[in-house]
């Protein structure tokens, strides 16, 4: 899980999801189910702002050539309710990615 705290944690996030983007636009198979999904703990208004940014940046991409990514299909961004504890948090992270949810 990655947190989204510091400039420094966005920077690291835009990296790693612009990498995952190139590298699933230069793969030769299909992309995986979820190969581009970016699971966001908080569904309140800051998690609602951060799925909208991403969708954004993610059809940005596109214009740059990564047009072997179909945003409405490929990229998926869950958004799970949080308020809960710490623990619980990192728990739901983990079975998302147990269930296939690749961390970008």
């Amino acid at each position: 899980p990655l947190k989204l705290e510091t400039m420094a944690d966005a920077q690291v996030f835009q990296r790693r999801l612009v990498n995952a983007c190139i590298r699933a636009h230069a793969q030769r198979d299909a992309l995986a189910p979820h190969q581009l999904q970016v699971a966001i703990i908080g569904a309140g208004a800051t998690g609602v702002e951060l799925a909208a940014e991403l969708h954004r940046s993610t059809r940005e991409l596109i214009t740059y050539g990564l047009d072997r990514i179909d945003p409405d299909r490929d990229v998926r961004l869950p958004r799970h309710r949080g308020g809960r504890s710490g623990a619980a948090s990192l728990l739901d992270a983990y079975r998302l990615r147990r269930n296939g949810c690749s961390k970008v």
